[in-house]
């Protein structure tokens, strides 16, 4: 098995990132998983009221699939049931609502509640191994309409009906051996049905063996306990939307859209993630999994954006920016698990690339901050596409070998950009670090007889 890069916490909003932090603390649970249960509570948290649109006319729900593979005893349902809380409590104290959480239940009858009751409900299963042995993955057809957003259709001989417009939240935990089993059986049709496409998937590793207990080992519960409040507060303005007779509200969804500058990334995003799709690209061989990329990460860039309380504003840059560095990660994974020609090897060795570059710059120079933008020009060859270099880029910020900070100042159009640094580590850099510099940004272009730093923009 490969080696599994971190996740990439940083690129989380303070108030997500503190909620994943004390859950961590509490459980020794694995990262990934926790955040992937935050993140679909986050889904869960806002599916029911808003869309997101990501150029005109395209629009599509905010919903996600999350699928956690890890091993008994990783602290699965305990993590989900700390998650989960404050939906369940809002189920069982909120008069009038429908039931809306589901787990262990087949195809017809979810569908079923779906249309008596509300029209926004989550699949939560943290031992989904029963869901990949069930009826419900024989109907996968319906799984992949839910997370369209598209009206599913139900027609059995004692029942028909028609469901407009659901939402449907989706986190499955499952243990390894289950799921290479479930692959086995019915992977190629869940492959082929873009199930697998549809979900952001890893692998942590297991924390088995580093869990200790030590005295004073109180942990700080400021975290979760404001994720929580957050999450009531979010569902408290969302009642009638989990009542019966919700169908008719669905209709009143509110469309978030794209700033200008998020706008004109996404574009970006999506035309490199579409190049990359091609030949000798990192996604030539997941192009089912690279074709739902752009939207996962629009959709990820609204459900944090609502959760920071900007619901009223267009999706900013920096929302989509690190919506896209989540997305990129979950897709390394995916290409680490079922990849047999080494796609995330490329990833790995991209990454060692640059570091190499990144070294060897800024030891000749004396120097320790460069323009990110500057690397699609002047860096390495290969890596001059923005999704290679970001690929490499979210790799380094994972090992610790970079960090990646917006500069101090900003540019014409009060926008602030981005600059590199290397990590002050006296591990990863061979040559002695001078006292840190205030804020230069280097130049990146070929040096010529003299090199003179240029400072800002």
């Amino acid at each position: 098995m490969r080696p599994v890069p971190a996740f990439p916490l940083h690129r989380l909003p303070p108030l997500v990132r503190e909620a994943i932090q004390s859950i961590q603390s509490k459980t020794r649970a694995p990262t990934s998983l926790v955040a992937s249960s935050v993140l679909s509570a986050l889904s869960l948290a806002v599916q029911a009221a808003y869309d997101v649109e990501r150029i005109d006319g395209l629009i599509s729900p905010v919903a996600m699939n999350f699928l956690v593979i890890a091993a008994s005893g990783d602290r699965k349902t305990t993590v989900d049931n700390i998650v989960m809380k404050p939906f369940h409590d809002f189920q069982k104290n909120q008069n009038g609502i429908s039931r809306f959480i589901f787990s262990d239940i087949t195809s017809f009858a979810f569908l079923t509640k779906l249309h008596e009751s509300c029209r926004s409900a989550a699949l939560i299963e943290n031992e989904a191994g029963r869901i990949f042995d069930g009826r419900l993955m024989e109907d996968i057809g319906f799984l992949n309409k839910l997370w369209d957003g598209k009206s599913v259709s139900v027609d059995r001989h004692k029942k028909s009906f028609e469901i407009d417009s659901p939402r449907c939240t989706m986190s499955l935990m499952i243990q390894p051996k289950i799921f290479r089993a479930a692959m086995r059986r019915t992977g190629e049709r869940l492959s082929d049905y873009g199930f697998l496409a549809r979900c952001l998937i890893c692998e942590p590793l297991t924390m088995k063996g580093q869990r200790f207990i030590h005295e004073n080992n109180n942990t700080d519960n400021s975290g979760y306990e404001n994720f929580c409040t957050k999450i009531r507060n979010l569902l408290a303005d969302q009642v009638d939307f989990f009542s019966p007779g919700s169908e008719i509200l669905q209709k009143s969804r509110k469309t978030i859209k794209l700033d200008y500058y998020a706008r004109k990334q996404w574009i970006s995003i999506y035309n490199e993630i579409e190049r990359e799709m091609g030949p000798q690209g990192i996604y030539d061989d997941y192009p089912e999994y690279a074709s739902k990329m752009a939207e996962n990460i629009a959709r990820l860039a609204a459900i944090l954006h609502i959760f920071e309380d900007c619901a009223e504003n267009a999706i900013s840059e920096a929302a989509l920016l690190s919506a896209r560095d989540i997305i990129l990660w979950y897709a390394s994974e995916y290409m680490r698990l079922f990849s047999d020609d080494g796609s995330f090897d490329q990833i790995v060795e991209d990454a060692r690339k640059l570091e190499k570059f990144l070294i060897k710059f800024f030891r000749e120079r004396n120097l320790f901050f460069c323009k990110k933008n500057d690397l699609l020009h002047y860096g390495p060859y290969s890596l001059r596409t923005s999704l290679r270099l970001d690929a490499a880029i979210c790799h380094l910020v994972e090992r610790g070998v970079i960090v990646e900070f917006p500069d101090v100042k900003s540019n014409a159009a009060g926008r602030p950009s981005k600059t590199i640094m290397i990590a002050l580590n006296g591990m990863t850099t061979p040559f002695p670090i001078a006292p840190q510099q205030d804020h230069i940004a280097a130049s990146l272009a070929p040096p010529t007889n003299t090199f003179t730093p240029h400072f800002g923009h």
